[in-house]
């Protein structure tokens, strides 16, 4: 392969290398979810960049870029959890259905539809590039 690859390209690699680890190793998953570290930790900065988000689009009224919004919060705050589906960080989903205005079980539908979206190519990308646009736009102190 004589050309780089993208950052989407080694998400998608790295997401199907880890399905078919979790399932017959799971104590390699462990180890691995253990040794990735997220983008960013203060769970406050979700209510921020849920804001930034509402510039552009409500994501409360439209059900593709709420799933958009909550793979990406996913991938900044949690992103073993797009990849082999393991329990939520502590805290995550309560901010998430706090900044929605969503019960948990509400939330908990959403997050399981925006890891199934993250089956499709061009979310995925989508989901790469709100991620990487969140980085350079919000103040991460």
């Amino acid at each position: 392969m004589g050309k780089c690859m993208t950052d989407v390209q080694r998400w998608l690699i790295d997401s199907k290398v880890l399905k078919v680890l979790s399932a017959t190793h799971p104590e390699i998953v462990e180890e691995a979810q253990r040794a990735i570290v997220p983008a960013m930790n203060d769970l406050i900065m979700i209510k921020e960049i849920y804001d930034f988000t509402c510039l552009s689009y409500s994501p409360q009224t439209d059900y593709q870029h709420k799933l958009l919004f909550i793979a990406s919060i996913l991938r900044l705050f949690n992103p073993d959890a797009l990849i082999a589906e393991c329990k939520l960080r502590h805290g995550l989903r309560a901010s998430l259905a706090k900044c929605l205005g969503y019960s948990g079980q509400s939330t908990t539908y959403y997050i399981n539809q925006a890891r199934a979206y993250m089956k499709i190519r061009t979310f995925k990308a989508s989901v790469a590039v709100m991620t990487e646009q969140y980085l350079h736009q919000i103040p991460c102190s």
